[in-house]
């Protein structure tokens, strides 16, 4: 998984890496295996969006909300942290 500037070419990148976003680049991934998918994002970590661990008080901190990045790994799917030009 890259984590810096690349010149590689992809077939899809997604722009945005929360839950929206891991969620396009994995079913793109699971849709087309053969296919290179990068998502884009400018967090380094990403939080879990969902409040009900909050509500229920099963969570100690945010740590523990964090999706972790192996998601996108064991999906063959790259990672750039990088802001957007706009």
């Amino acid at each position: 998984m890259s984590k810096r500037k690349t010149e590689k070419e992809y077939d899809a990148v997604v722009i945005g890496g929360s839950a929206a976003g891991i969620t396009a680049a994995i079913t793109a991934k699971r849709h087309y295996p053969d296919r290179s998918v990068l998502l884009v994002r400018k967090e380094s970590k990403v939080l879990i969006p969902c409040g009900i661990p909050y509500v229920f008080g099963t969570l100690e901190g945010t740590a523990k909300n964090i999706i972790p990045e192996e998601t996108l790994t064991k999906n063959g799917i790259d990672l750039l942290i990088a802001r957007l030009l706009t």
